[in-house]
């Protein structure tokens, strides 16, 4: 099945591999530092439970 969506999204998937792999895994430890010292954060001001 090779429709133009799915040969896009393929494409995409291929430059994600070759280009930006390191980017997208960088960037969600980045998220989930701040989602950690968000929580850290919360409980300091709630206590923990």
């Amino acid at each position: 099945m090779n429709t133009p969506i799915y040969s896009r999204i393929e494409e995409d998937m291929n430059d994600m591999d070759e280009n930006t792999n390191s980017h997208w895994i960088e960037g969600g430890i980045l998220r989930l530092e701040q989602m950690l010292a968000s929580y850290a954060k919360f409980e300091e001001l709630h206590g923990a439970r």
